[in-house]
């Protein structure tokens, strides 16, 4: 086991070994080893913010082509080795799309409150940067008030349940598999306004 020296820059070098101080392994080596020096990892940004838990289990529940989250920012590369990590001890898969963007799995369990998401060219350094997510129980709506609209108009509606969380991601969505979103306004953890479409 070495410790790699630091570097004052992104660089890339030949490593070897030696048992003497003198003759290097590298070279009898018939292809030399290269170690990375990367640029420092920038974050800026998550998406969602939030997501919501199960109170039973502690599983993120989310829609099975959604379990993921993704962070923006720069320096991110594309190594097999890429990975995120929520909190102080749960490690998960990343997938890289840009040098700005990377998609991570969330973990399969958590607790409930906002956790540090930071990401790893090499599964073991993480980035000094990290972005917030706020893992939440999940939203219950008990009421709508009116419950019905005459075709063409669009008005207010009052969202009553619970577990309502403030945030801008905040929607209301109308329909089945072709859903129209709509912004929602929140009013408190049990109320919220939005616009019929």
């Amino acid at each position: 086991e070495c410790t790699s020296p630091p570097a004052s820059g992104v660089d890339k070098v030949d490593l070897g070994i030696s048992l003497n101080g003198v003759e290097f392994a590298s070279q009898f080596m018939s292809s030399e080893i290269v170690f990375h020096y990367d640029a420092e990892i920038e974050l800026r940004g998550v998406s969602p913010l939030n997501v919501a838990m199960s109170k039973s289990s502690g599983a993120a529940i989310i829609k099975a082509e959604d379990k993921y989250i993704t962070l923006y920012g720069s320096g991110f590369i594309n190594t097999t080795s890429l990975s995120c990590s929520f909190g102080s001890d749960q490690i998960t898969t990343a997938t890289f799309i840009t040098d700005a963007e990377v998609k991570c799995s969330l973990p399969e369990a958590g607790k409930s409150g906002e956790i540090q998401v930071r990401i790893s060219l090499n599964g073991l350094d993480f980035s000094e940067q990290a972005s917030t997510v706020l893992f939440v129980s999940p939203a219950v709506i008990l009421d709508v008030y009116p419950s019905r609209v005459q075709e063409g108009s669009e008005i207010d509606l009052l969202i009553s349940g619970d577990n309502f969380v403030q945030s801008s991601e905040l929607q209301c969505y109308f329909g089945g598999n072709h859903h129209v979103p709509k912004p929602a306004t929140w009013i408190s953890e049990t109320s919220l306004m939005c616009n019929s479409p």
